[in-house]
């Protein structure tokens, strides 16, 4: 079994331990409508956040950072000009992670989507 899957089982069943303690937190008591409404919560965050990461892995930003980059080298008169070529594109800095919370998004909904249906 690949490690990002493995790590994205750990993540489903911790976020649903967070959705069943924030439930009982909040408010005193679980209820399958407290659990659906707090899922949908946790996914979204999952989801956005997985693919703003995937976004980044592959390449949307390097553009926008070389452009920046590019005009802060025709702007600037110091010795800074040097590290700039040395930093690496924000794509090349991301490895699996979009992948992790992508799974534990849509397996957070999907378990919300079964929530609701028993609802």
């Amino acid at each position: 079994m690949p490690k990002y899957i493995y790590n994205s089982i750990i993540f489903t069943l911790t976020s649903l331990v967070l959705v069943v303690l924030i439930s009982l937190i909040f408010y005193k008591e679980f209820s399958l409508l407290h659990f659906i409404n707090i899922t949908f919560g946790f996914s979204s965050i999952f989801i956005l956040f997985g693919l703003l990461t995937f976004i980044t892995k592959k390449g949307f930003f390097d553009g926008i950072t070389y452009s920046f980059r590019k005009l802060y080298k025709h702007t600037t008169r110091y010795q800074v000009i040097e590290d700039l070529d040395e930093m690496r594109m924000p794509s090349e800095t991301i490895n699996n992670i979009p992948f992790i919370f992508l799974i534990t998004g849509v397996s957070l909904l999907f378990i919300m989507i079964i929530a609701l249906l028993l609802y």
